[in-house]
């Protein structure tokens, strides 16, 4: 008899309009507090919440690639590729076809705090394990927000989340990390990733 082992996968999705060193602290700190094989940074076609359109795929995964010095963060173009727009469907179809990886989904508590919104955002929570990633000034928002007071029977303490991959989904936690004065807007808005 054989043991299955299972690879580890950290799900990281999202606009990446620009990545910047922010994703790859997170996906960095995510690879280590959970013992993961990989990140993957699922790079969105476009947000169906988002007003401002984003620059064009190929640059987004592009400038994505040119910053990930870890050969264990990928970037993968797999929604692009299936024409997906909703990430319960991401969801339902790699755990369809990636029989062998265990995923768990990595976001930032300020998408906790629009989490309702999200396309049948309580079927993301029943088929994945989620990790909420502080982000300070969303924190309190975030675990005050629907989904977090709709979901908190299944939240599992920071001090418990190494084992989460392995745990029966609906499961999620919210873990304290280093503050990082960066984000994609920032960028924008200082004139540093132009269209």
């Amino acid at each position: 008899m054989t043991c299955t082992k299972y690879r580890l996968v950290g799900l990281l999705g999202g606009s990446f309009n620009p990545a910047h060193q922010g994703h790859i602290h997170i996906s960095n700190l995510a690879l280590k507090l959970f013992g993961l094989d990989e990140v993957w940074w699922l790079v969105s076609p476009g947000n169906p919440l988002k007003i401002e359109k984003p620059a064009s795929f190929m640059r987004r995964c592009e400038r994505a690639q040119s910053i990930i010095q870890n050969p264990r963060i990928k970037v993968s173009n797999f929604e692009y590729e299936y024409g997906i727009h909703h990430t319960f469907e991401t969801i339902s179809k790699l755990n369809h076809q990636y029989h062998d990886h265990l995923f768990i989904w990595l976001m930032g508590s300020d998408n906790l705090v629009q989490f309702d919104q999200w396309k049948k955002w309580d079927s993301i929570f029943r088929n994945i394990p989620i990790v909420v990633l502080s982000r300070t000034n969303y924190d309190i928002p975030g675990l005050a927000s629907k989904a977090a007071t709709t979901y908190s029977k299944f939240y599992l303490p920071a001090r418990f989340a190494d084992r989460i991959a392995y745990l029966e989904p609906p499961v999620w936690t919210l873990i304290k990390i280093p503050k990082i004065n960066i984000s994609s807007s920032l960028y924008r808005e200082q004139g540093l990733w132009n269209k």
